[in-house]
């Protein structure tokens, strides 16, 4: 089982879980923000204002496309041949069947784009830093709904089907039914400083903070089933840029483990939930 860590010192890595050795290393212009895998393919999206696609088998570069004038913030797979990248102010929807052709769909967002996320039915969820959740339809780029979810900025979401769940600086989750346009429920536990990540699937949502805590909630109810501690706050490592957000950065969750990262380090909890 490989894990894939991007960073600021402009590298991307992958990593063989079962010994925790380093097995590639892939070079970037600038700091890596968003990784996305598909089969053999790596992609990568970069403040050199970059798109990358890799071989992760050979380690070679396979296309490059370039955004513009912004770093890319996030990337991720899109509908059939496509992909999703945004910027502080744009989405973009990229046909990787012709490398060299602009954007199929560019989309101005309104306000400063701090997290987003690709929903079923070819829909975009997009918060800003004003705490407003947008959602667009990427066949045309219009808007289906713009919220005043939380009062301070949205740093993270995820989307799955018809819901999103939104983390803010609020130190508050809350899940959003895009459907009905409603808030489901709130989730507050978080002790201190913004929720940096979040995460779920059909039975749980996971949510990292800058208070060094994972907190592991039911989906169905919102109630919360138990916490994991990051450890300590003490920074690691020589690169005095990182960590950009303190406490858990980052978080991925499958049904029996979490890796999340702390402070330069990736910690990996294995877990077994009973629904």
């Amino acid at each position: 089982m490989w894990v894939i860590s991007g960073s600021n010192d402009n590298t991307t890595r992958v990593w063989d879980t079962s010994t925790g050795h380093h097995l590639k290393t892939l070079n970037h212009n600038g700091g890596v923000n968003s990784l996305f895998f598909n089969d053999s393919t790596l992609w990568s999206a970069s403040a050199d204002r970059n798109i990358r696609s890799w071989d992760l088998r050979s380690g070679n570069q396979l296309h490059i496309l370039t955004n513009g004038l912004h770093p890319v913030l996030k990337i991720e797979a899109g509908l059939g041949p496509h992909v999703i990248t945004h910027d502080t102010n744009t989405v973009k929807v990229y046909d990787t069947r012709n490398t060299q052709a602009p954007a199929v769909i560019s989309i101005n967002t309104s306000g400063a784009t701090t997290c987003a996320y690709y929903t079923s039915e070819n829909r975009y969820a997009v918060g800003n830093s004003a705490g407003l959740l947008q959602v667009y339809n990427l066949n045309n780029g219009t808007t289906i709904s713009s919220t005043q979810l939380h009062h301070q900025p949205i740093t993270c979401l995820h989307a799955e089907g018809d819901c999103v769940v939104t983390g803010s600086a609020d130190r508050t989750c809350k899940l959003w039914n895009i459907k009905s346009s409603s808030v489901v429920y709130t989730l507050q536990g978080h002790a201190d400083g913004p929720v940096n990540s979040v995460q779920m699937d059909e039975n749980r949502i996971v949510s990292g903070g800058s208070d060094m805590c994972l907190k592991v909630w039911n989906r169905a109810n919102g109630n919360a089933l138990y916490s994991l501690l990051g450890g300590s706050r003490q920074e690691r490592g020589n690169n005095p840029a990182h960590p950009l957000k303190a406490g858990c950065s980052g978080l991925k969750f499958d049904r029996s483990r979490i890796v999340a990262s702390f402070n330069s380090l990736l910690r990996v909890y294995s877990f077994e939930v009973s629904e």
